[in-house]
């Protein structure tokens, strides 16, 4: 068997995971896959438009800042 980025072998190799749909891979190649590509959890970042992605950079910063706050309110900082 061997893996489908780098096309080394995955016998003996402890760290190998499986791609549904695809075969199997290294789990470090399967990673930097996923960065090279930009995506993250099946969402296609590099295919979001300016207005898209910047509706979403809000959406992480709101939720980033609201996981962080100290004192516990219930007031959501906006940008």
């Amino acid at each position: 068997m061997r893996c489908m980025y780098c096309d080394l072998n995955l016998v003996g190799h402890s760290e190998v995971t499986s791609i549904p749909g695809q075969g199997l891979a290294h789990y470090n190649c399967f990673i930097t896959a996923q960065f090279q590509s930009r995506r993250f959890r099946g969402l296609d970042i590099a295919a979001l438009s300016d207005s898209c992605l910047a509706q979403l950079k809000e959406l992480v910063l709101t939720e980033a800042n609201e996981r962080n706050r100290d004192d516990g309110g219930a007031d959501i900082e906006l940008f």
